[in-house]
C-alpha cells in the first residue's frame, strides 16, 4: 500500500472495521492503463472466495449474502466514457454482500475529476492530498520499475538523486510520483541521466514534453476535455459561456465538473497544446494534418473558408470551430462567409463538434448528412431560417 496516506491504512486496519466486516478487501488498479471493471469483480471474487473464479456467476454462490465486505478500489482513473462500466460494477456489487457492506474510492486530489461518484449512495470517496517524502519515492519506484522489488542499486540511486533534486519545486502529489515514474519507465535505463537532467533543468516542468504527455495521461478525461473546449470556444462579451455549456451538456460532461478545476490551468494549456490548433482564415492557410482540434478565427473581409480546407488534407479533425474577432464580436458583426463548399465536410468522418456561429449562409451544404460522429452543430446567427443552437 506504498503511497496511500496514514488515515486510510488506519481506516482499514482500525479494530472496529476488522471486527464490524467479515470481509476486508483492498484492489490496486494502479497497473491498469484503463477502468476494467471485470478484471476488478474478478479480483473481489478472488479475495472473497479464497480462489480464482473465471466465471462470476458459477462462483456467486460461495460468495453470495453471506459476508458483510469494506472494499476500496483503490487508484483507478474513471473517465466520463467509463459510466457503463462503473454501472456494471455497481449493479455487480449490490447483488452481493448483507446490509451494510461498504465500497470507498480512492481518488487523488489533484487532477480528479470522479466527483460525480459522489451522487452515487452505494459508493463512498476518499481525496488523497500529499502523502510524506517516504511513500512518494515509494510511488515513483513502483511506477518506474516493472519489478520494483528487483530494483538495481543504480537504478535506486538515481531514482533517490532525482527525487533530491526535484523535490523542492514540486507538491508532494501522488499523481506526480506516478507520471514521473512513467516517464522513466517508459525511456530506456541508460538514458535516465539525460532524462532527469532535462527534466530538473527545465525552467518550468509543466513545458516538458515528457511530463506533458504523461499529465494527459493521468489526467480526468473529464477535465481534459472541457479545459480542451474552453480553450476552442472561449468566452465572449455577447454569447459568454453559452455556446462552451451547450457544447459540455452535448458531450454528457456534468456542469460543475467544467467550474470546479483542481489543477493550474497553465499545466492543461501546455499539455493540451499539441491537440489543438488556432489560425486565421485565409485562402493559403495550411492545416497541418495531425491536427485534432481547429480554431479558426475570421476578420471583417473573410469571405470564404481556406481552400485547403476544403480539400482532402486532413480527415483527422474531431472539432471545427469558426469565431470573429473580438472587435467583430463587440461590433455584433457577422462573418461574410456566405457559402460551404460541398467538399468541406466530405472526408471529415470523425468530426464530433461543428461551431459555424455567426456566418451568412443560408444553407448547409449535402455532406453535412455524412457526419455521422456529430454530436455538436452551432448555426446561431446564421442566416438559414429558424436555426439556432442544434445539440445531438
Amino acid at each position: 500500500m506504498a503511497g496511500k496516506t496514514s488515515i486510510a491504512r488506519m481506516v482499514y486496519h482500525h479494530p472496529w472495521v476488522c471486527e464490524h466486516f467479515d470481509r476486508r478487501v483492498w484492489i490496486d488498479g494502479s497497473k491498469l492503463s484503463s477502468f476494467d471493471a471485470m478484471w476488478v469483480i474478478k479480483e473481489f471474487a478472488r479475495w472473497i472466495a479464497g480462489a480464482p473464479c473465471e466465471d462470476i456467476w458459477l462462483s456467486y454462490d460461495r460468495f453470495g449474502r453471506s459476508d458483510r465486505y469494506f472494499l476500496i478500489i483503490d487508484d483507478f482513473v474513471i473517465g466520463l466514457a467509463d459510466q457503463d462500466k462503473l454501472n456494471q460494477l455497481e449493479h455487480f456489487l449490490l447483488l452481493v454482500g448483507e446490509p451494510g457492506s461498504i465500497v470507498m474510492f480512492i481518488v487523488d486530489d489533484d487532477l480528479d475529476g470522479s466527483s460525480y461518484l459522489g451522487s452515487r449512495h452505494s459508493f463512498l470517496r476518499y481525496k488523497i492530498g500529499t502523502i510524506s517524502k517516504d511513500n512518494w519515492v515509494k510511488l515513483l519506484t513502483r511506477h518506474a520499475l516493472s519489478h520494483p522489488d528487483q530494483a538495481r542499486v543504480e537504478e535506486e540511486r538515481m531514482l533517490d538523486s532525482f527525487f533530491l533534486r526535484i523535490h523542492d519545486h514540486v507538491i508532494l502529489y501522488p499523481v506526480l510520483a506516478k507520471m514521473f515514474g512513467s516517464i522513466f519507465r517508459y525511456t530506456e535505463t541508460s538514458r535516465w541521466q539525460e532524462e532527469i537532467d532535462d527534466l530538473c533543468r527545465t525552467e518550468q516542468i509543466e513545458h516538458n514534453q515528457h511530463f506533458n504527455l504523461m499529465f494527459l495521461h493521468y489526467l480526468s478525461p473529464i477535465i481534459a476535455r472541457s479545459c480542451l473546449y474552453q480553450l476552442l470556444i472561449p468566452q465572449d462579451y455577447i454569447s459568454g459561456y453559452a455556446d462552451l455549456l451547450h457544447l459540455l451538456v452535448a458531450e454528457g460532461i456534468p456542469h460543475k465538473e467544467n467550474m470546479d478545476i483542481t489543477p493550474s490551468l497553465e499545466w492543461i494549456n501546455n499539455a493540451l497544446g499539441r491537440f489543438y490548433f488556432r489560425m486565421r482564415v485565409g485562402r493559403d492557410s495550411t492545416i497541418p494534418q495531425q491536427c485534432l482540434h481547429l480554431h479558426l478565427l475570421v476578420d471583417s473581409r473573410t469571405s470564404a473558408f481556406p481552400t485547403s480546407s476544403s480539400a482532402k488534407v486532413n480527415n483527422k479533425l474531431r472539432t471545427l470551430s469558426l469565431h470573429r474577432e473580438e472587435e467583430m464580436v463587440l461590433k455584433q458583426q457577422p462573418c461574410q462567409i456566405t457559402d460551404i463548399p460541398a467538399t468541406m465536410f466530405a472526408s471529415l468522418i470523425h468530426l464530433r463538434i461543428l461551431h459555424l456561429a455567426a456566418t451568412r449562409i443560408q444553407q448547409l451544404p449535402h455532406t453535412v448528412g455524412k457526419l455521422l460522429n456529430l454530436r455538436y452543430l452551432n448555426l446561431s446567427k446564421s442566416e438559414i431560417p429558424g436555426t439556432s443552437c442544434i445539440l445531438m
